[in-house]
C-alpha cells in the first residue's frame, strides 16, 4: 500500500539575487512497511526533501500525499495527526535532545503534547520503549550529556516511537556515530520496523548502509532524482553515470576497484547547468546532454534520467 507520495515536488529558496532549486520536480513513493533509501552527495537536496515530508517546509510547487490526502490541505486536527504519524530521527543525536530534560521526559514529550496518556500508563510506555531500544530503566532519570553518541541516538529513536508513528524519516542517523556503533543502530532500526510495521525514509550518503536497509532506492543529484528502483536493480544494474560513479567508489573485499573518476566541481546550486545537471562532470556526456534535460523514465521497477540510457 502507498503510504506517502511526493508528486512533482519542488522547493526553491531565494538568496536575494539568486534562487536555489534545492528540490526540483521530485516524484517518489514510500510503501507501507518498506524502506525508501535516498542517497546522494552533501547538498543534493536529500535533507530538504525529508523536511518537506515532515511538513516543516512548505513546497514551492507539487504536493505530498499521505494515504491519498494532500498534507497541506488537511484541517488543523488532521494535520496534528499527520505530525504524529510521521516522525524524524536526526543526524546529530546530541543537539536534537534538550540537555535540560531527563531521558524519561524527552521520550514522553510527544505523548505529553498529544495528551492521550498520563500517570502510570505514560511511565509504562516510556519504560517499554527504553528497553526496546537497548537502554535500562535506571537511565530514565539521567540527562543527555551522560550518554554516548550511540545511546543518545537510541533515545532519539525511542522518542520518535513514543507517538506510534507509521513513518520515520531517518536523516543521516548514523553518520555522527563510531563505525562500531553504526551496525548496532542499523540492526535496531530493522528490528523495530519488524516489530511495529514501520515505514522508513533512510537518508544517507553511505551506499553500503542504504543497500543494507532499503527496499527501494532513489539517487539524487542537485535536486533531481536521477535513478530510482528496487535495491537489487540499483545495486546490481546501475544505469545512470552518476550512480555508477558512486558505486565504483565503494570498496569491495577481494575485488580490484574499477573506479570511475569525475572531473570538475559540483556546479553551484544558484547557477545550475542547462540540460542534464550532471553533464559537466560526466565522462560519457554528449552534445545533447548540455541542451536537453533528460526525463526520469524506464520500466516501473527501474527509472533512469539519462539520454545515454533511454
Amino acid at each position: 500500500m502507498e503510504l506517502l507520495q511526493l508528486r512533482d515536488l519542488s522547493k526553491y529558496f531565494s538568496t536575494g539575487k539568486h534562487v536555489v532549486k534545492a528540490v526540483d520536480g521530485v516524484t517518489l513513493t514510500v510503501e507501507s512497511g518498506k524502506t525508501l533509501g535516498l542517497v546522494g552527495e552533501s547538498g543534493c537536496g536529500k535533507s530538504t526533501t525529508g523536511r518537506l515530508m515532515l511538513g516543516i517546509n512548505k513546497p514551492t510547487s507539487g504536493e505530498i500525499r499521505f494515504k491519498g490526502r494532500n498534507i497541506h490541505s488537511l484541517s488543523k486536527v488532521d494535520k496534528k495527526r499527520y505530525h504524529h504519524s510521521v516522525q524524524m530521527v536526526f543526524q546529530d543525536p546530541y543537539s536534537s535532545l534538550d540537555p535540560r530534560m531527563t531521558v524519561e521526559n524527552i521520550i514522553a514529550e510527544g505523548m505529553d503534547v498529544q495528551g492521550t496518556v498520563s500517570g502510570q500508563e505514560r511511565r509504562d510506555r516510556v519504560l517499554d520503549l527504553v528497553q526496546r531500544v537497548g537502554l535500562r530503566k535506571d537511565q530514565l532519570t539521567r540527562f543527555p550529556h551522560e550518554f554516548s553518541g550511540g545511546q543518545r541516538q537510541r533515545i532519539g529513536i525511542a522518542r520518535a516511537l513514543a507517538v506510534n508513528p507509521e513513518l520515520i524519516i531517518a536523516d543521516e542517523p548514523i553518520s555522527a556515530l563510531d563505525v562500531s556503533i553504526q551496525a548496532q543502530v542499523m540492526t535496531l532500526l530493522q528490528s523495530l520496523q519488524a516489530d511495529f510495521g514501520l515505514s522508513y525514509v533512510f537518508i544517507s550518503h553511505d551506499l553500503a548502509m542504504v543497500e543494507y536497509i532499503s527496499d527501494v532506492v532513489a539517487v539524487m543529484y542537485l535536486g533531481k532524482i536521477v535513478e530510482y528502483g528496487s535495491r537489487q536493480e540499483i545495486y546490481d544494474h546501475p544505469q545512470h553515470p552518476y550512480t555508477r560513479t558512486l558505486m565504483s567508489a565503494v570498496p569491495v573485499i577481494g575485488k580490484k576497484a574499477d573506479r570511475i573518476r569525475l572531473t570538475g566541481d559540483v556546479p553551484s546550486p544558484t547557477n545550475l547547468p542547462k540540460g542534464c545537471r550532471f553533464h559537466t562532470r560526466c565522462p560519457f556526456a554528449e552534445e545533447r546532454c548540455s541542451r536537453e534535460q533528460p526525463e526520469l523514465k524506464g520500466n516501473p521497477g527501474h527509472l533512469v534520467a539519462c539520454h545515454l540510457v533511454n
